[in-house]
């Protein structure tokens, strides 16, 4: 017989789960980990790095509920035809990561909630990275 307890705490932890996909943050701006087959899947002509995750940065720019797929542009640590972002890890605060503009993937929401893609450390751009952002989009004619 399956000890009660341990079933209550099943429970809570799936609940608190299902509560985290609904208050999930998917704006602007925001920054993910996603796993590499995920990359290799929406991305055309892009292989396997060799590494198991890579920054992603939202451009979801709707204030609506989450559509189906989660625009995110590819970080790598590559820093040349994209935007620049330090700090995405918390062990290295001054490593640079750059987000191409020309790799944009949709992301389906059900890889977000099998957990193939989940929130970085540092889980917003800052305001005035936030502008350039912006601005550099815009500038594109990607906003």
């Amino acid at each position: 017989m399956p000890d009660s307890d341990s079933s209550d705490l099943d429970a809570d932890f799936d609940l608190l789960d299902r509560l985290s996909q609904v208050v999930r943050d998917y704006s602007f701006g925001t920054i993910w980990w996603v796993d590499e087959e995920v990359w290799v899947k929406v991305l055309r002509n892009y292989s396997h790095s060799g590494r198991e995750k890579h920054p992603g940065l939202s451009i979801r720019n709707s204030d609506l509920p989450p559509q189906p797929y989660i625009p995110l542009l590819h970080g790598r640590s590559d820093i040349s035809g994209g935007f620049i972002v330090t700090g995405v890890t918390i062990k290295e605060p001054s490593r640079r990561t750059c987000f191409q503009f020309r790799l944009r993937g949709e992301i389906s929401l059900l890889d977000f909630e099998l957990r193939r893609c989940f929130p970085a450390e540092k889980q917003k751009l800052s305001e005035e990275e936030m502008k350039r952002f912006r601005s550099e989009l815009s500038s594109k004619g990607l906003l």
